[in-house]
């Protein structure tokens, strides 16, 4: 019912290239790092699909110099249909590059990739958090880490750049199992690679 938001109050407005589009909010995983849960709780919300391409009509009108839209939910593929629709309606109703970021592994496939592309997406972003098995298993990720490698070599294999994100300093990490870490990173080829401290 909220209005949409309206960036021309900001000093430099006419500056934005990337529109930061928020269709759900909240994750219903539990992974031991993440603040989402506390911040949004693990009830997941999510905005109707038409509502959230309306907006980002409205802000083309707005923003003059828009280039791409970013998606920034914390867990926008949670409903994998929910999103396979947003694509399909974004791909006919907009005509800006989807700067699309983080996508969970479990919700990548041969559809959601090819719809991606035609939303004129250049990369994605799978994030592993880390690499060795014995750190990994203590995040309670809820899924396993050969899903996500697998995942991010099928966003390769459909053209589409690949990023990955890991976490420096979880529970049982060490500086040399943080090197499996790097070590994937390189054997997957990834282009850009994100690395956060843990901050408890």
């Amino acid at each position: 019912k909220l209005p949409f938001p309206d960036f021309r109050c900001f000093y430099g407005f006419k500056n934005i290239v990337s529109y930061p589009l928020s269709t759900s909010r909240g994750c219903q995983h539990r992974c031991s790092f993440c603040a989402v849960q506390a911040l949004f709780s693990r009830t997941y919300r999510w905005r109707e699909v038409g509502n959230c391409c309306e907006e980002v009509i409205n802000a083309g009108k707005l923003l003059p110099n828009l280039k791409t839209v970013s998606v920034v939910d914390d867990n926008s593929t949670a409903l994998k249909e929910r999103f396979r629709n947003f694509l399909l309606e974004y791909i006919k109703k907009i005509d800006l590059p989807l700067g699309f970021c983080y996508v969970r592994a479990d919700s990548v496939d041969g559809e959601i990739l090819t719809l991606l592309k035609r939303t004129k997406t250049s990369s994605l972003c799978i994030i592993f958090e880390h690499a060795h098995p014995q750190v990994y298993k203590h995040i309670h990720k809820a899924e396993e880490l050969d899903t996500i490698i697998k995942a991010a070599r099928l966003i390769k294999e459909y053209g589409l750049g690949l990023d990955t994100g890991f976490i420096i300093g979880l529970p049982y990490d060490t500086f040399e199992r943080t090197k499996c870490s790097v070590e994937l990173a390189k054997r997957l080829h990834a282009g850009r690679v994100y690395w956060n401290m843990l901050i408890p």
